[in-house]
């Protein structure tokens, strides 16, 4: 109900979707989603994509700048197929930086396509062998939807012609400014150069382009002429629905601060941990199992129908706690290693669900990561929280990011609480961080990623034909339960008295719950065996006459 009342703060309730002359499936379509109102973004944007402009639109995350390319794009096919000048081939290519957005698109043009299912996708992903990708698209789909690591290859072999007959009516740079920053400048150079110049429409979608380099770099390469769309409408008040915060602190300290904030439950709901690499995904993991605190693990060395996956439960509530790595924003362009899946990418595009904090364990490199992180929460008109650790080198980073959050009038505020309420945690947390060694982070990694390729590949084809099943699988699981002790599942009593002098600074309130009346049972005053008390007072004892 909360997540519908913040959602509903972006809707255009002066529109609905019968209005934009779309497809009466494609109407029927979004009703059957419960979708009765266009956002803000998708009332600016469909009209104008209908018209046939390119469009470059500014919105948040969260907005619905998904569906707001969508619909046109598949109304175009519609109408081709309705008036008869309909040829077999692909009309459009939706370029997304990460195989989990990939993933995402498919399954809401796969909803939007209910009522309309002859309109054909493909998705390309890593996943799927490159001569499986080649039959997919030999087939013609109507939309292919793939990052670019992925489209290029086929390009290269000549396998797909975009200037062909039918040539590309439509092309999509979704999270344009992630696209490039993340180093695919020169494959979408090398994409766009396969585009039709003439009859073409172009989208760029994004939540910031932050700078005009790279809005003249994005506008130069693919549009004509574009709609400029920066929708603040969408981005009002965001100081007051996206609480932001840090704390100062030595390295040492971050666990600890972690592990108060968690077991005093001054964090609350879904939290979303960022660290920078794959050792300290593990290790925080690692910290937290000491304690009894569940939480899964999201990072490139994982195969992607495990991410997908494990996206999908922790959207769906299964575990609260999700600690990600954010590997691009350290690395840079250069994300070498063959193991990790170079499409791999959290910290934008990827759609979580519900996530009421984003805790930043290791500070991110650059006011753009800062930005792509914490845009994983306060989605969709929704209210959450983000909390930065930041230790002695990164103070540069952080009064950077302050400084340009400043320029939009929003503030970055000091955390602050009580030293005492944490200390009492101190002795447990240094003897529990010292036990979680590197051979310890070492031998955990390597038992998550066997049980993450057991249930990516040998159970896929089990999961294909018994779909329910996939909700047997964990990603919570506990890596070394041998090491766990039990007097650290619960919180003494005289630290519990410690929460008070932190309440105030809850990060997170809690819902109050309502208080069910008891009802009283009937028949039980009438009842004197249940009545009769040895006890009762003398008062009232009824006088003995006689004495």
């Amino acid at each position: 109900a909360h997540l519908a009342k913040a959602f509903d703060q972006i809707l255009d309730k002066d529109q609905d979707f019968g209005s934009f002359g779309l497809d009466n499936r494609l109407v029927k379509a979004i009703s059957k989603a419960n979708f009765s109102h266009p956002t803000i973004v998708q009332s600016a944007a469909i009209p104008l994509a209908l018209e046939g402009k390119d469009i470059l639109a500014r919105a948040r995350t969260g907005s619905g700048k998904t569906a707001a390319y969508l619909l046109p794009i598949l109304q175009k096919i519609l109408q081709e197929r309705e008036e008869g000048t309909y040829k077999q081939g692909t009309r459009a290519l939706i370029l997304v930086p990460s195989a989990e957005l990939c993933q995402q698109v498919y399954n809401q043009g796969k909803q939007l396509t209910l009522y309309a299912q002859e309109i054909t996708f493909l998705h390309l992903s890593r996943s799927v062998p490159h001569q499986v990708q080649r039959k997919r698209i030999a087939e013609l789909p109507d939309v292919i939807i793939a990052t670019p690591s992925q489209i290029i290859p086929h390009i290269r072999e000549k396998l797909v012609d975009f200037r062909g007959e039918p040539s590309l009516a439509c092309f999509v740079l979704d999270e344009a400014d992630l696209l490039l920053s993340f180093g695919y400048e020169d494959d979408i150079k090398e994409i766009a150069a396969q585009i039709p110049r003439i009859g073409c429409q172009s989208f760029l979608m994004s939540a910031t382009l932050a700078t005009t380099e790279d809005l003249d770099q994005l506008k130069h390469l693919v549009l004509h002429n574009p709609a400029v769309l920066k929708l603040e409408e969408a981005e009002q008040r965001e100081e007051e629905r996206l609480k932001q915060f840090f704390v100062n602190c030595p390295e040492d300290d971050k666990l600890l601060i972690i592990i108060v904030l968690l077991r005093l439950k001054v964090l609350r709901g879904k939290v979303l941990f960022f660290v920078q690499d794959i050792d300290s995904c593990y290790r925080l993991k690692l910290f937290l199992e000491r304690f009894y605190v569940k939480a899964a693990v999201l990072n490139s060395e994982l195969p992607q129908n495990s991410r997908a996956h494990i996206v999908a439960q922790f959207n769906k509530g299964i575990f609260d706690n999700l600690i990600a790595t954010d590997e691009r924003f350290f690395a840079g362009k250069n994300l070498r290693n063959k193991k990790k899946d170079k499409d791999y990418m959290v910290s934008r595009g990827v759609d979580f669900q519900g996530v009421k904090a984003v805790i930043n364990v290791d500070m991110p490199k650059t006011k753009e990561a800062y930005i792509h992180r914490i845009g994983r929460t306060a989605r969709g008109g929704a209210t959450g929280i983000a909390l930065t650790l930041v230790a002695p080198d990164d103070e540069a980073v952080m009064n950077e990011v302050r400084e340009h959050m400043k320029e939009d009038d929003i503030e970055i505020t000091p955390y602050k609480f009580a030293t005492e309420a944490i200390e009492g945690f101190r002795y447990r947390v240094t003897d529990i961080a010292r036990s979680v060694t590197k051979v310890a982070i070492r031998d955990a990694r390597i038992k998550e990623l066997k049980m993450e390729m057991l249930n990516s590949d040998k159970l896929k084809a089990h999961f294909e034909d018994n779909p329910r099943d996939m909700a047997l699988l964990k990603h919570d699981q506990t890596l070394q339960q041998s090491k766990q002790q039990p007097q650290l599942k619960f919180v003494p009593k005289y630290l519990l008295q410690e929460k008070k002098k932190i309440k105030k600074a809850t990060l997170v309130p809690a819902t109050k719950k309502k208080q069910q009346r008891k009802r009283p049972r009937r028949g039980t005053a009438k009842d004197p065996l249940k009545t009769f008390s040895i006890d009762e007072p003398a008062a009232k004892r009824p006088k003995n006459e006689d004495s």
